[in-house]
């Protein structure tokens, strides 16, 4: 019984309850519950990532997708970062090596997708996001948008990095400028991300200790190359090759990755010596980059900007034999190339441009001038894709998004503070009617409890009179059930005695057999009668074969379905799952029976099974009579209301399905059905595998 001082505190203090209570959610509802997420292979996706390069490098673009996405297909629940690294490694694909915006996007979103309500955990590879979202927004030309991407990342990477993180991003901000032409401009972020990469440790890995700086050399090599100051861009390619061939011994495993840089560095200084008319210093080096390039699994793309450079030199020192044999093979690399590879179509108009040079060099003016027309086609073509990128002030656009920054913070701030008032106001007014609410619930008080011990006393009265009730209900179950026992158990008896007599025939047997094992079942069903008021909790469970336990049932009741003249047809598969047999028969042959049951004469009755992805679905297929819809939510439950006569006049008891029911979702499974009366029913039992 509740005593009346506890209803008295109850009503006294209940408000106060609920605002302790709200004030608590306000309290907690900012926390993020740590989700459970999958570990990552972080040796696994580097070898996918490497081999993927390996195949872009050697020019093998569509097979290089190919692997890629199979093989993330075999991959065993990939951690946030692996996932994180395939759509980085996307994005870069479409933008780089088969230009499509549109399919960049969606990876570009991806990435920030699987990152939502984690940037505080994976910090760099955020900062990393917004850097290529700003990319993606470059190459659909969105130019205001992009620069406003990369002002987020600049300013998220220099709050939450240090010096050893923070070079990348300071290298992508000279990659703008270097896209955009201001090469001189450029190379002051690129220094400052290599003095940022000098804070790194050996510990922090191979692309940091020495992919970066050497790559990072190179670049700023190019850009004084391409500002037309060869002295600058000569010292910082033979920097680079120092740097690589200082480190190369610490890194004997990564060997052929280094080649290919060498390679590169080498095909790059080779183009300053042509520049400065250094034949045979240029030839030189340039036959060594393409010597290391020009093969499988290398840099064949870099090893053709080098066969460009060599069959320039060739042009204009009038060596045609030499520089016709360049451009054949040129050609025939350009011929399997796709025309949405960015890298390839400046490849492409480079090799229109010296074929332009070579006929007008030779004298042949027709081919000449037709090669001049196409180089301009697809010089204009490339220009074009860049033309907006030029004119664009990066400095200004960083000043203009900061400005944007502050006054929305102005703002921001403003609506705080009238927040914070509202709230204040707000605040006074819940507390005068929660002191009026707790006034008149004192006043109310003491009424509620003389009402409330009265109600405790039926409440006392009627729990008694359940109680008594459900000891009459289980002493009948007990009489039942052992009445039950007795003639079941007698069956069961004289079908093991008429087994153990000789002479019987095939047939006998098996009908003897079908009957024992009925009779053993139903015993189990008998015991279950005992419990039916009660959860199926953690059953024994062993390996079947489900096809077989569908298979038994099934032959079980072909007799039951022979007398309504009806067909059983099983569709089924050899599953071996971890099920409890005997429930499980129960739950089959009940679902099966049913469709009997409820089946008219020379009815098709449909058993199938399939596998799913964890899972197997089985389904009973009936073409009766049914279920209405006001019965349909009461069918598993116990002692039914909902129960109806089978076509044959089958009485029924409102138990199976209920059990059935049971026994499933102690498996961890569930149990369902569709059904439109005069129509047929079909239950679906899903297991797991």
């Amino acid at each position: 019984m509740v005593s009346r001082a506890t209803v008295y505190y109850s009503n006294v203090f209940r408000i106060t309850a609920i605002i302790a209570f709200l004030g608590y959610s306000l309290i907690t509802i900012s926390c993020k519950q740590q989700s459970t997420e999958n570990p990552d292979h972080t040796v696994q996706a580097d070898s996918i990532l490497d081999n993927t390069n390996d195949l872009l490098n050697s020019g093998q673009i569509k097979k290089a997708k190919i692997y890629l996405d199979s093989s993330y297909q075999f991959f065993q629940k990939p951690g946030v970062t692996d996932l994180w690294r395939k759509y980085e490694h996307e994005v870069n694909f479409y933008l780089n090596h088969e230009f499509n915006p549109d399919s960049a996007r969606i990876y570009a979103d991806s990435m920030q997708w699987i990152l939502n309500d984690k940037k505080e955990k994976y910090e760099v590879e955020y900062a990393k996001t917004i850097f290529l979202q700003g990319d993606v927004l470059v190459a659909e030309k969105r130019y205001n948008e992009a620069f406003k991407r990369y002002y987020d990342g600049r300013t998220f990477a220099l709050k939450h990095f240090g010096s050893c993180s923070l070079y990348e991003f300071s290298y992508k901000l000279g990659m703008v400028r270097y896209n955009q032409e201001q090469y001189l401009k450029a190379i002051p972020h690129l220094k400052q991300a290599l003095a940022e990469n000098a804070n790194c440790k050996e510990s922090d890995g191979f692309n940091k200790i020495f992919v970066f700086p050497q790559s990072n050399l190179n670049t700023i090599a190019l850009c004084y190359e391409q500002a037309q100051k060869p002295d600058s861009a000569i010292y910082y390619y033979r920097q680079a090759l120092s740097f690589i061939d200082g480190y190369a011994g610490k890194y004997p495993d990564r060997k052929h990755f280094i080649e290919i840089a060498r390679g590169v560095i080498f095909g790059n200084l080779g183009g300053v010596f042509v520049r400065t008319n250094n034949y045979l210093q240029a030839e030189r080096h340039l036959k060594e980059s393409i010597a290391i390039n020009d093969r499988p699994t290398f840099d064949i793309l870099d090893a053709q900007s080098a066969k460009i450079k060599l069959a320039d030199l060739y042009i204009k020192h009038s060596n045609l034999n030499s520089a016709e044999k360049i451009l054949n093979e040129l050609e025939v690399y350009l011929s399997e190339q796709p025309k949405t590879n960015p890298a390839g179509e400046a490849i492409r108009s480079m090799w229109y441009e010296l074929k332009w040079n070579y006929f007008d060099k030779s004298g042949q003016i027709p081919k000449a001038y037709y090669y001049l027309q196409k180089y301009h086609v697809i010089q204009d073509s490339l220009n074009q894709l860049k033309a907006g990128l030029k004119v664009i002030d990066m400095d200004r656009a960083f000043r203009d998004t900061e400005q944007q920054y502050k006054l929305a913070l102005l703002n921001k701030d403003n609506q705080l503070r009238k927040g914070y008032l509202a709230g204040f106001i707000g605040i006074s007014v819940l507390s005068i009617v929660l002191l009026g609410m707790v006034w008149y619930n004192l006043k109310r008080s003491r009424k509620l409890n003389n009402k409330m011990a009265e109600q405790n006393k039926e409440l006392q009265m009627t729990l008694g009179s359940l109680e008594h009730s459900q000891r009459e209900n289980t002493d009948l179950m007990k009489v039942v059930a052992h009445d039950l026992r007795n003639p079941i158990g007698g069956i069961t008896s004289l079908s093991e005695l008429m087994l153990q007599e000789k002479g019987r025939s095939a047939q006998d047997i098996t009908m003897l057999e079908l009957i024992k094992t009925s009779g053993q079942n139903s015993l189990g069903l008998v015991n279950d009668l005992l419990t039916s008021n009660t959860l199926i909790k953690d059953p024994e469970k062993e390996s079947i074969d489900l096809y077989l336990m569908l298979r038994y049932c099934v032959d079980l009741l072909f007799f039951k379905a022979n007398q309504k003249k009806q067909k059983l047809v099983l569709n089924a598969l050899h599953i071996t799952i971890l099920v409890n047999r005997e429930k499980m028969w129960r739950v089959l042959s009940n679902l099966i029976a049913n469709a009997i049951k409820f089946s008219p004469e020379g009815a098709e009755i449909s058993i199938a099974m399939k596998s799913l992805n964890d899972t197997v679905l089985i389904k009973v297929e009936d073409c009766g009579i049914g279920i209405p819809d006001h019965m349909k939510d009461k069918i598993f439950d116990m002692f039914t209301e909902a129960k109806r006569e089978g076509t044959g006049g089958e009485k029924p008891f409102g138990l199976g399905l209920a059990i059935s029911k049971q026994i499933v979702e102690a498996h961890n499974g569930r149990i369902w059905f569709h059904s439109k009366p005069d129509d047929g029913t079909i239950f679906y039992v899903e297991l797991p595998i």
